[in-house]
């Protein structure tokens, strides 16, 4: 289980990660302008990795990268966890037409989904493989002052996969 914690009351875009004791263990970094590996308009030159979410768990170093998959109204978009080996993970967020609700499907490691089941108070999502739900990542708290969520996955997954799938739900329900 892991704690993620917004740093800054007024800021957004960076967040402490902590285990299940309470230790620091790694950060989830937002960039002041996020670029899609695909963008038409670029600020970032070329491979630059500074438009992408930087990830950090107990040394290790993971980035977010993203790109635009369909272009409309509202833009899918696919998610990628780039590690020190390369992509690890990728999911895709698709929107149906109109104003409707979107939907969060994994693509690798797995074929899986990320399901919104928030309420009015509090935001959750489960994460299911098939029809198997592996955990959740929820905010527990009715009020706090900074976001705070609890990624409570398998242990299977490495740290930077859970703080990929903390990084799904919060870009999903918080941006």
């Amino acid at each position: 289980m892991l704690v993620v914690k917004q740093r800054s009351l007024l800021s957004g875009s960076s967040y402490d990660v902590f285990d299940a004791s309470g230790s620091l263990v790694g950060e989830v970094v937002w960039p002041m302008l996020a670029q899609a590996r695909n963008a038409r308009l670029k600020w970032h030159g070329g491979n630059s990795e500074d438009g992408e979410i930087q990830l950090r768990y107990l040394g290790e170093r993971g980035r977010v990268a993203w790109e635009c998959t369909r272009r409309g109204f509202t833009n899918d978009i696919r998610f990628l966890l780039v590690g020190g080996n390369g992509q690890v993970a990728a999911a895709d967020v698709v929107f149906r037409e109109g104003l409707a609700q979107h939907e969060i499907f994994v693509r690798q490691p797995f074929e899986g989904r990320l399901e919104d089941d928030s309420t009015w108070s509090k935001t959750k999502y489960r994460l299911f493989e098939g029809d198997v739900q592996l955990g959740v990542i929820e905010e527990r708290s009715l009020v706090t002052i900074k976001r705070s969520m609890v990624v409570d996955l398998p242990d299977r997954f490495a740290g930077l996969m859970q703080l990929f799938f903390f990084f799904l739900v919060h870009n999903s329900a918080f941006r």
